[in-house]
């Protein structure tokens, strides 16, 4: 009995899940509303990060629809600041004068 208790727990704490042909030890279950995120990992923990959401299809569309909209305004305002920045290059360039001397026909030099 001992020895079935023992290989049991073993077995309990070398626990693998499989996903196609890779082997993880630790498995992460996340449920949302619209459906079920599975991370599984070979390291201690998961990552937690700030900037990716995890899931981020699983949130409500309206909050999916508000959050494209300002990220489609954040990149409109910084494409027009940078073509901003790019016009008054165009103007600066544009805005020169030269006198362009020629020669008519009799030989005399005339500006253009």
């Amino acid at each position: 009995m001992g020895v079935f208790l023992g290989a049991l727990l073993l077995n309990f704490t070398l626990a693998q899940y499989q996903w196609g042909n890779d082997k993880f030890n630790y498995i992460n279950v996340a449920t949302f509303d619209r459906g079920q995120v599975v991370e599984f990992t070979n390291l201690e923990e998961f990552c937690h990060s700030s900037i990716l959401f995890i899931a981020f299809a699983q949130y409500d569309y309206r909050l999916l629809g508000a959050v494209y909209i300002l990220l489609l305004c954040y990149c409109f305002l910084g494409i027009a600041i940078i073509s901003d920045i790019f016009m008054e290059g165009i103007e600066e360039i544009t805005a020169q004068k030269t006198l362009v001397i020629v020669k008519d026909s009799m030989g005399y030099e005339v500006p253009k």
